[in-house]
């Protein structure tokens, strides 16, 4: 007979059975789930209806809440340029938004590329730990960015990434030639970014590969090919917190904090919309991220502002 444990705040009631432990937070398959009334809907990644009904929710609730967010939802990526100076620029905005609040570090982005010699590589890459201390301290430091982490350290990987993608240069050409081959298909003929690309691998060579990139792991790895045209689900703290407190239902697999997991999610619930992954990517992180929707938030939810939540059935359940 399976045993009951107590639910946690905001959770729903889980079977166990046998030896399987089913945490607050992890959602398997309906076998193991038996939701009552007072739980949340389970959502259907693999039905267009469910995906479509979230999705409705969350430009509803940020119609209701935030009409000025709506503009700033991407439905794709941008048209993938044939220019190396563009892609690192992407890069590196991408590595200085780790840690750092977007709406803090955007007006700033102008400043920064003027002081890093408008992304030269060969003058980034030659640049001295010393060089890096004074472009701080006489440059950046008044620029006032906030950020959890080290902007020298920052500095110092965006110098380490300059002399990789001189590497690349040296052996393939360009940098951009390296990602265009690596792909394997041509661009969608209209929007000129690759579409659910197949690009688990280029992405393990640019977080853990050959051409491993200093402060780039999984989240803004997507966070960068988005950025150049290549489209993706960034698994960041906005997109894990968000789906750790819906109630999905994933055949066979879990709802984890794993980046890999939540980027599975964030693609499947694409796939089934039939949209890109930059659509879905781009409603949930203006629904969550701070100076932007401002909804569903790490400390402070507006819980009462948002129809998964207000809206019957719920769909969210509750604060985690």
């Amino acid at each position: 007979m399976p045993r009951r444990r107590a639910p946690k705040h905001g959770d729903c009631a889980i079977l166990e059975t046998g030896s399987e432990l089913l945490q607050s937070g992890y959602v398997l398959g309906p076998r193991h789930l038996q939701p009552s009334s007072e739980c949340a809907k389970m959502i259907d990644i693999y039905s267009k209806l469910d995906c479509q009904d979230l999705i409705n929710r969350l430009q509803a609730t940020l119609s209701a809440a935030r009409p000025r967010v709506l503009k700033n939802i991407h439905h794709y990526p941008p048209p993938f340029q044939h220019n190396d100076g563009h892609i690192f620029e992407c890069l590196t905005c991408a590595v200085l938004s780790n840690g750092t609040r977007w709406n803090s570090l955007r007006p700033r982005l102008p400043a920064i590329k003027r002081i890093l010699f408008g992304y030269d590589l060969i003058q980034i890459a030659s640049l001295s730990d010393v060089a890096i201390n004074l472009i701080y301290q006489r440059q950046i430091q008044p620029l006032s960015i906030p950020s959890r982490i080290l902007l020298t350290t920052k500095l110092q990987w965006i110098r380490d990434n300059a002399a990789t993608f001189l590497q690349i240069q040296e052996r393939h050409g360009s940098a951009w030639h390296f990602i265009r081959d690596f792909l394997g298909v041509a661009p969608d003929p209209v929007r000129h970014c690759y579409l659910h690309p197949q690009d688990n691998e280029l992405l393990t060579y640019f977080v853990s590969g050959p051409y491993k990139l200093k402060g780039v792991g999984k989240a803004i790895c997507c966070e960068f090919f988005n950025n150049i045209g290549i489209d993706e689900f960034k698994p960041d703290v906005h997109t894990t917190r968000f789906f750790r407190r819906l109630g999905l239902h994933r055949t066979g697999l879990e709802v984890s904090q794993s980046p890999n997991d939540v980027r599975a999610i964030g693609i499947r619930i694409a796939e089934t919309l039939r949209r890109p992954r930059k659509f879905v990517d781009s409603h949930i992180w203006c629904f969550c991220a701070e100076g932007e929707g401002e909804i569903c938030t790490a400390d402070d939810p507006k819980c009462g502002s948002c129809m998964l939540k207000t809206k019957q059935p719920e769909l969210c359940r509750g604060k985690l």
